[in-house]
Protein backbone atom coordinates (compact mmCIF):
# COMPACT_ATOMS: atom_id res chain seq x y z
CA UNK A 1 0.00 0.00 0.00
CA UNK A 2 2.81 2.35 0.87
CA UNK A 3 4.39 1.78 -2.54
CA UNK A 4 1.08 2.50 -4.30
CA UNK A 5 0.72 5.74 -2.35
CA UNK A 6 4.27 6.77 -3.17
CA UNK A 7 3.69 5.96 -6.84
CA UNK A 8 0.47 8.02 -6.80
CA UNK A 9 2.31 11.01 -5.33
CA UNK A 10 5.11 10.57 -7.88
CA UNK A 11 2.56 10.38 -10.72
CA UNK A 12 0.84 13.57 -9.57
CA UNK A 13 4.18 15.31 -9.21
CA UNK A 14 5.25 14.10 -12.66
CA UNK A 15 1.95 15.28 -14.16
CA UNK A 16 2.36 18.73 -12.62
CA UNK A 17 5.97 18.92 -13.85
CA UNK A 18 4.94 17.86 -17.35
CA UNK A 19 2.06 20.34 -17.34
CA UNK A 20 4.35 23.17 -16.26
CA UNK A 21 6.82 22.24 -19.00
CA UNK A 22 4.06 22.29 -21.61
CA UNK A 23 2.84 25.66 -20.31
CA UNK A 24 6.39 27.02 -20.44
CA UNK A 25 6.86 25.80 -24.02
CA UNK A 26 3.53 27.31 -25.03
CA UNK A 27 4.52 30.63 -23.45
CA UNK A 28 7.85 30.49 -25.30
CA UNK A 29 6.09 29.76 -28.58
CA UNK A 30 3.66 32.61 -27.97
CA UNK A 31 6.56 34.97 -27.25
CA UNK A 32 8.38 33.89 -30.43
CA UNK A 33 5.25 34.37 -32.55
CA UNK A 34 4.61 37.78 -30.98
CA UNK A 35 8.23 38.78 -31.64
CA UNK A 36 8.03 37.60 -35.26
CA UNK A 37 4.80 39.50 -35.82
CA UNK A 38 6.39 42.64 -34.37
CA UNK A 39 9.49 42.18 -36.56
CA UNK A 40 7.27 41.63 -39.59
CA UNK A 41 5.38 44.85 -38.88
CA UNK A 42 8.62 46.75 -38.37
CA UNK A 43 10.00 45.35 -41.65
CA UNK A 44 6.80 46.34 -43.41
CA UNK A 45 7.02 49.89 -42.04
CA UNK A 46 10.73 50.09 -42.95
CA UNK A 47 9.98 48.92 -46.51
CA UNK A 48 7.19 51.49 -46.84
CA UNK A 49 9.50 54.26 -45.63
CA UNK A 50 12.22 53.12 -48.04
CA UNK A 51 9.84 53.07 -51.01
CA UNK A 52 8.57 56.52 -50.04
CA UNK A 53 12.13 57.88 -49.81
CA UNK A 54 13.11 56.33 -53.15
CA UNK A 55 10.02 57.77 -54.83
CA UNK A 56 10.82 61.19 -53.37
CA UNK A 57 14.48 61.07 -54.45
CA UNK A 58 13.71 59.84 -58.00
CA UNK A 59 10.85 62.26 -58.58
CA UNK A 60 12.94 65.46 -58.87
CA UNK A 61 15.41 64.38 -61.59
CA UNK A 62 12.66 62.62 -63.53
CA UNK A 63 10.44 65.71 -63.42
CA UNK A 64 13.33 67.89 -64.59
CA UNK A 65 14.17 65.54 -67.45
CA UNK A 66 10.53 65.51 -68.61
CA UNK A 67 10.22 69.29 -68.33
CA UNK A 68 13.38 70.12 -70.30
CA UNK A 69 12.60 67.44 -72.86
CA UNK A 70 9.23 69.13 -73.51
CA UNK A 71 10.96 72.51 -73.75
CA UNK A 72 13.34 71.09 -76.38
CA UNK A 73 10.31 70.27 -78.51
CA UNK A 74 9.44 73.97 -78.75
CA UNK A 75 10.40 75.18 -82.23
CA UNK A 76 10.89 78.77 -81.00
CA UNK A 77 13.87 78.08 -78.70
CA UNK A 78 17.33 79.24 -79.75
CA UNK A 79 20.35 76.99 -80.29
CA UNK A 80 21.95 78.27 -77.06
CA UNK A 81 18.79 77.49 -75.10
CA UNK A 82 18.61 74.02 -76.66
CA UNK A 83 22.25 73.35 -75.71
CA UNK A 84 21.54 74.50 -72.13
CA UNK A 85 18.50 72.23 -71.87
CA UNK A 86 20.47 69.24 -73.20
CA UNK A 87 23.22 69.90 -70.67
CA UNK A 88 20.67 70.05 -67.83
CA UNK A 89 19.06 66.81 -69.01
CA UNK A 90 22.49 65.15 -69.08
CA UNK A 91 23.18 66.34 -65.51
CA UNK A 92 19.82 65.04 -64.30
CA UNK A 93 20.45 61.68 -65.96
CA UNK A 94 23.81 61.47 -64.14
CA UNK A 95 22.05 62.29 -60.87
CA UNK A 96 19.45 59.59 -61.56
CA UNK A 97 22.19 57.06 -62.37
CA UNK A 98 24.05 57.96 -59.17
CA UNK A 99 20.85 57.63 -57.14
CA UNK A 100 19.99 54.20 -58.56
CA UNK A 101 23.58 53.00 -58.11
CA UNK A 102 23.57 54.14 -54.46
CA UNK A 103 20.23 52.46 -53.79
CA UNK A 104 21.46 49.20 -55.33
CA UNK A 105 24.59 49.26 -53.14
CA UNK A 106 22.46 50.02 -50.08
CA UNK A 107 20.08 47.17 -50.94
CA UNK A 108 22.94 44.73 -51.51
CA UNK A 109 24.43 45.61 -48.13
CA UNK A 110 21.12 45.05 -46.35
CA UNK A 111 20.51 41.76 -48.19
CA UNK A 112 24.02 40.43 -47.41
CA UNK A 113 24.63 40.12 -51.15
CA UNK A 114 28.07 41.75 -51.09
CA UNK A 115 30.97 39.32 -51.41
CA UNK A 116 34.12 40.81 -49.95
CA UNK A 117 37.57 39.76 -51.07
CA UNK A 118 39.37 40.40 -47.78
CA UNK A 119 43.15 40.16 -48.00
CA UNK A 120 46.27 41.98 -46.86
CA UNK A 121 45.85 45.17 -48.91
CA UNK A 122 47.86 48.32 -49.55
CA UNK A 123 46.25 51.33 -47.87
CA UNK A 124 48.14 53.63 -50.24
CA UNK A 125 46.42 51.95 -53.21
CA UNK A 126 43.02 52.23 -51.51
CA UNK A 127 43.53 55.95 -50.88
CA UNK A 128 44.68 56.41 -54.46
CA UNK A 129 41.42 54.90 -55.75
CA UNK A 130 39.31 56.91 -53.28
CA UNK A 131 40.98 60.24 -54.08
CA UNK A 132 40.67 59.71 -57.85
CA UNK A 133 36.89 59.93 -57.52
CA UNK A 134 36.88 63.32 -55.78
CA UNK A 135 40.02 65.12 -56.92
CA UNK A 136 38.27 67.08 -59.69
CA UNK A 137 35.52 68.24 -57.31
CA UNK A 138 38.20 69.40 -54.87
CA UNK A 139 40.07 71.26 -57.61
CA UNK A 140 36.90 73.09 -58.67
CA UNK A 141 36.51 74.37 -55.09
CA UNK A 142 40.25 75.11 -54.76
CA UNK A 143 40.44 72.69 -51.82
CA UNK A 144 43.95 71.55 -50.94
CA UNK A 145 44.27 67.77 -50.56
CA UNK A 146 47.11 66.37 -48.46
CA UNK A 147 47.85 62.63 -48.23
CA UNK A 148 50.28 61.18 -45.71
CA UNK A 149 50.61 57.42 -46.10
CA UNK A 150 53.62 55.14 -46.01
CA UNK A 151 53.48 52.77 -49.03
CA UNK A 152 54.12 49.81 -46.70
CA UNK A 153 50.99 50.31 -44.55
CA UNK A 154 48.46 47.50 -44.99
CA UNK A 155 45.19 46.19 -43.56
CA UNK A 156 43.01 43.13 -44.06
CA UNK A 157 40.19 44.44 -46.22
CA UNK A 158 38.60 44.44 -49.67
CA UNK A 159 40.36 47.04 -51.83
CA UNK A 160 37.39 48.03 -54.01
CA UNK A 161 34.75 48.28 -51.28
CA UNK A 162 37.08 49.98 -48.79
CA UNK A 163 37.95 52.58 -51.45
CA UNK A 164 34.20 53.07 -51.87
CA UNK A 165 33.76 53.63 -48.11
CA UNK A 166 36.66 56.09 -47.84
CA UNK A 167 35.57 57.78 -51.07
CA UNK A 168 32.12 58.48 -49.63
CA UNK A 169 33.69 60.13 -46.58
CA UNK A 170 35.94 62.21 -48.84
CA UNK A 171 33.00 63.18 -51.04
CA UNK A 172 31.20 64.54 -47.97
CA UNK A 173 34.35 66.37 -46.88
CA UNK A 174 34.60 68.11 -50.27
CA UNK A 175 30.89 68.89 -50.34
CA UNK A 176 30.81 70.56 -46.91
CA UNK A 177 34.21 72.28 -47.02
CA UNK A 178 34.08 75.84 -48.38
CA UNK A 179 36.25 77.10 -51.23
CA UNK A 180 39.92 77.36 -50.36
CA UNK A 181 39.64 74.85 -47.51
CA UNK A 182 41.82 71.87 -46.66
CA UNK A 183 41.34 68.12 -46.46
CA UNK A 184 44.09 66.01 -44.91
CA UNK A 185 44.21 62.20 -45.19
CA UNK A 186 46.51 60.27 -42.82
CA UNK A 187 47.14 56.54 -42.53
CA UNK A 188 48.53 55.31 -39.20
CA UNK A 189 49.28 51.65 -38.30
CA UNK A 190 48.39 50.62 -34.74
CA UNK A 191 48.76 47.45 -32.70
CA UNK A 192 45.42 45.95 -33.77
CA UNK A 193 43.97 48.34 -36.33
CA UNK A 194 45.18 50.53 -39.16
CA UNK A 195 43.59 53.98 -38.96
CA UNK A 196 42.64 56.08 -41.98
CA UNK A 197 41.93 59.61 -40.81
CA UNK A 198 40.08 62.16 -42.97
CA UNK A 199 40.17 65.68 -41.51
CA UNK A 200 38.55 68.71 -43.16
CA UNK A 201 38.01 72.41 -42.48
CA UNK A 202 34.30 72.25 -43.31
CA UNK A 203 31.12 73.29 -41.57
CA UNK A 204 31.35 70.58 -38.90
CA UNK A 205 28.72 68.39 -37.24
CA UNK A 206 26.94 68.90 -33.94
CA UNK A 207 27.85 66.11 -31.50
CA UNK A 208 24.15 65.31 -31.06
CA UNK A 209 24.05 64.11 -34.67
CA UNK A 210 27.11 61.80 -34.62
CA UNK A 211 24.93 58.68 -34.74
CA UNK A 212 22.29 60.17 -37.03
CA UNK A 213 24.70 60.89 -39.91
CA UNK A 214 25.23 57.15 -40.44
CA UNK A 215 21.51 56.45 -40.82
CA UNK A 216 20.11 55.78 -44.27
CA UNK A 217 18.62 58.85 -45.98
CA UNK A 218 19.51 61.06 -43.01
CA UNK A 219 20.30 64.68 -43.88
CA UNK A 220 20.53 67.57 -41.45
CA UNK A 221 18.04 70.35 -42.13
CA UNK A 222 20.93 72.83 -42.33
CA UNK A 223 22.38 71.04 -45.40
CA UNK A 224 19.11 70.25 -47.17
CA UNK A 225 20.02 72.62 -50.02
CA UNK A 226 23.19 70.67 -50.78
CA UNK A 227 22.97 67.86 -53.32
CA UNK A 228 22.94 64.43 -51.72
CA UNK A 229 20.87 61.40 -50.81
CA UNK A 230 21.95 60.65 -47.25
CA UNK A 231 23.32 57.24 -48.29
CA UNK A 232 27.10 57.77 -48.45
CA UNK A 233 28.01 57.46 -44.78
CA UNK A 234 25.39 54.75 -44.26
CA UNK A 235 27.07 52.67 -46.98
CA UNK A 236 30.56 53.45 -45.62
CA UNK A 237 29.77 52.31 -42.10
CA UNK A 238 28.21 49.06 -43.32
CA UNK A 239 31.18 48.25 -45.55
CA UNK A 240 33.68 48.85 -42.74
CA UNK A 241 31.59 46.93 -40.19
CA UNK A 242 31.39 43.93 -42.53
CA UNK A 243 35.20 43.85 -42.44
CA UNK A 244 35.32 43.83 -38.61
CA UNK A 245 36.30 47.50 -38.53
CA UNK A 246 34.58 50.62 -37.26
CA UNK A 247 34.28 54.37 -37.89
CA UNK A 248 34.59 57.19 -35.36
CA UNK A 249 33.83 60.88 -35.86
CA UNK A 250 34.85 64.01 -33.98
CA UNK A 251 33.74 67.45 -35.09
CA UNK A 252 33.56 71.07 -34.02
CA UNK A 253 30.76 73.06 -35.71
CA UNK A 254 32.27 75.78 -37.88
CA UNK A 255 35.78 74.35 -37.66
CA UNK A 256 35.61 71.00 -39.43
CA UNK A 257 35.27 67.26 -38.93
CA UNK A 258 37.56 64.26 -38.51
CA UNK A 259 36.43 60.78 -39.59
CA UNK A 260 38.60 57.84 -38.50
CA UNK A 261 38.25 54.48 -40.23
CA UNK A 262 39.76 51.55 -38.30
CA UNK A 263 40.58 48.34 -40.18
CA UNK A 264 42.14 45.18 -38.69
CA UNK A 265 45.63 44.26 -39.86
Amino acid sequence: MGNEKDFSVYREYNKETLTSKVVMELEKTEEILRSRMLTSEQEKERLQRTISEIAHQVKTPLSNICMYHDMLSDSDISKDEADTFRRIISQQLEKLEFLIDSLIKSSRLESDMIRLNVENSSIFHILELAVNDIVHKAERKKIELTIRCDPDITAFCDVKWTAEAVGNILDNAVKYTPEGGNICIDACPGEVYTEIKVQDTGRGIDSGHYNDIFKRFYRESSVSKEEGLGLGLYISRNIITLQRGYIMVHSVPGRGSCFSVFLPH
